[in-house]
């Protein structure tokens, strides 16, 4: 039901991939597909973003380097999920974001950050 997505990955293989995907979706003109260093893109982004999936490979620091930057770029309603290894600590708060809900997966974890409430 989104309107448009932004696909951000260093990979030239995984941009091929999301390419190809969109395309046998019929998807491709409601999405951008960037290959870049995704730290760099959301560092120099202008957008603003209502939904964030960060999926980075794991244990290279990179999600918890990335997530403040992230949060930046939300609306105020603006969800953030970020994959990683059950187990990886995460932290609490980002830029006003809050984590709302984590689920386990096996050897996986969703972490949900949302907007700091005013009253909380």
């Amino acid at each position: 039901g989104a309107s448009n997505a932004v696909f951000v990955d260093s990979s030239k293989d995984s941009v091929h991939c999301v390419k190809s995907n969109l395309l046998k979706t019929g998807l491709k003109s409601n999405a951008v597909v960037i290959q870049a260093d995704s730290l760099n893109f959301i560092k120099t982004s202008k957008e603003t973003f209502d939904v964030a999936f960060l999926d980075p490979p794991y244990a290279k620091g990179l999600l918890q380097a990335a997530l403040p930057f992230v949060a930046q770029r939300m609306s105020d309603g603006g969800v953030i999920v970020c994959e990683h290894p059950k187990g990886e600590e995460m932290p609490l708060e980002a830029n006003g974001f809050v984590l709302f809900r984590e689920y386990k997966y096996g050897k996986t974890a969703l972490t949900v950050y949302r907007k700091k409430e005013d009253d909380q």
